[in-house]
């Protein structure tokens, strides 16, 4: 390839990441909103219809109780806020997005593993409540180092087409 050709198909690289950029950050977005939303449901759910409407209210509530419940659903989604924020600022956010994503799903999956502990309620069909918010966190990283990987590696085939260009 010549340098002409070599700039034309680098800036269609970078044309490429920042769509896929794009397509991640919406894809977050939306997986974000679709997990405030079901929150939300459940949570009004829980106060209007009590713990019986739901199922896995049903199962849960009785070990843990509504309130307490109530506290880790609005922890939770307190953690997907935040994580929609890091989401948001994909490809490149702060890094005080990334530490507070990953102390606050760490944080809510703690202390409903300890609830679960403590009341009683540790069994497989509950477990989804702690890890849901550390999948999301872990999906936005994961797009997030997917990102800074392909501009890396941009920057390397620059650095090549330059090095080749002097010879």
């Amino acid at each position: 390839m010549d340098t002409e050709e070599q700039e034309q198909f680098i800036d269609d690289l970078r044309k490429q990441s920042a769509m896929l950029n794009k397509i991640w950050r919406l894809v977050m977005i939306i997986f974000g909103g679709v997990l405030v939303l079901f929150y939300v449901y459940a949570s009004v759910c829980l106060v209007l219809m009590g713990p019986t409407y739901l199922a896995f209210h049903e199962v849960f509530a009785p070990k843990m109780g509504s309130s307490t419940l109530l506290l880790l659903q609005m922890g939770s989604l307190m953690s997907i806020c935040v994580t929609i924020v890091y989401a948001r600022a994909l490809p490149r956010p702060r890094d005080d997005h990334f530490t507070a994503t990953w102390v606050a799903a760490g944080a809510i999956a703690l202390c409903y593993l300890l609830m679960m502990l403590m009341r009683d309620a540790h069994d497989w069909y509950n477990l989804w409540h702690p890890v849901l918010p550390l999948l999301y966190a872990g999906m936005t990283t994961y797009a997030e180092s997917n990102a800074k990987k392909f501009d890396t590696d941009i920057a390397c085939l620059e650095a090549l087409k330059y090095k080749y260009a002097s010879l």
